[in-house]
């Protein structure tokens, strides 16, 4: 008998290949229909009290609503003991999402700052500060990607069969963030988060296409395990709400607070314009802004597309009438 081996293993490795690719197109249809689905009830949804509460959320009952009110407000109510930490910022494109878990990471990096200038405790790990880690759910999913090819190849971070856990993900970004030059070579990431002191921040997990499941079932499982060993592990999600509703009907992130982030009411909108322009450029501002208020009210209740008006306003000095006007000139910028 003749038996190439080299010709053998090539096929095998084709072969699992063309699984993979398969899988992929498979789930992102799904997913597709799934939102196309799930956007109707999110618009339907706009008319209920959802904005600016967190919200413990068990189906249908909400049982407790604490309004938050600034950033560093909701950093001291997620250090709380007597809070689970496992938040889910939930609200509709351009909400202000990325914003406002961006605004939470400055908020702990500050935090931690502070506590190393008066001197850390180290006698007990649980007052150490916690460290924000800040990872996009798109970049996870470019590198789990990347590792599943390589684990055709036989040299992948994690084994594809199980479900990768949450400390791999973590080390596979911070892997991805040494090689880049982002993060030291020397660091202790992995160890602050064995002691349960790292915080982390995954941004747009609706983003992560076919690996969301992988991604919520891996910080299902970190919470589990942290709930055996009687200590916190703390991680803060975005998603838009209809992919929430989605993960919650798949019995996954149970656990989790809800924050459905507030629209700007005219005085949070105020505040806003007067800390990013001159006392004389305001009032002109606010002049054109009524203007397209009256017709497209989404653009000024959205603090991510108001500070892009912003911007083009000290530019050109015009506010854009349309949505689709604001992002070329935002482009053009």
């Amino acid at each position: 008998l003749n038996f190439n081996h080299k010709e053998h293993l090539c096929t095998k490795n084709e072969q699992i290949r063309a699984k993979i690719q398969a899988f992929k197109q498979g789930k992102l249809a799904v997913l597709h229909r799934l939102k196309q689905n799930a956007e109707g009830e999110e618009e339907k949804s706009i008319l209920r009290m959802r904005y600016g509460y967190a919200s413990r959320d068990h189906g249908l009952v909400e049982s407790t609503k604490k309004r938050i009110n600034s950033t560093g407000e909701f950093f001291d109510w997620m250090g709380d003991e007597s809070t689970p930490c496992l938040i889910c910022l939930t609200g509709p494109p351009a909400s202000g999402k990325t914003v406002t878990m961006q605004q939470i990471v400055y908020a702990a990096a500050t935090n931690c700052r502070e506590e190393m200038k008066m001197g850390l405790d180290i006698t007990s790990f649980q007052k150490l500060p916690l460290l924000p880690l800040f990872m996009r759910a798109t970049v996870l999913s470019d590198l789990m990607s990347k590792d599943v090819d390589e684990f055709s190849q036989g040299s992948s971070f994690w084994n594809r069969q199980t479900t990768p856990s949450l400390r791999q993900l973590v080390d596979l970004f911070v892997h991805h963030g040494v090689q880049q030059g982002i993060i030291p070579k020397e660091n202790v990431i992995l160890d602050l988060f064995d002691y349960g002191r790292i915080l982390i921040c995954i941004d747009g997990l609706d983003e992560a296409s076919i690996y969301q499941e992988l991604m919520e079932t891996s910080i299902e499982h970190a919470v589990k395990e942290a709930a055996e060993k009687g200590r916190r592990v703390h991680v803060l999600i975005s998603t838009r709400e209809h992919s929430y509703v989605h993960s919650r009907t798949c019995l996954r992130l149970g656990d989790f607070s809800v924050v459905n982030l507030q629209p700007l009411d005219n005085n949070r909108r105020l505040v806003m314009v007067r800390g990013r322009l001159s006392s004389e450029q305001v009032a002109a501002f606010e002049e054109q802004l009524s203007v397209v208020k009256d017709k497209h009210p989404d653009l000024t209740s959205s603090p991510f597309l108001l500070n892009l008006m912003i911007e083009v306003y000290k530019k050109d000095g015009v506010i854009p009438r349309k949505r689709v006007e604001l992002y070329a000139k935002q482009v053009e910028a």
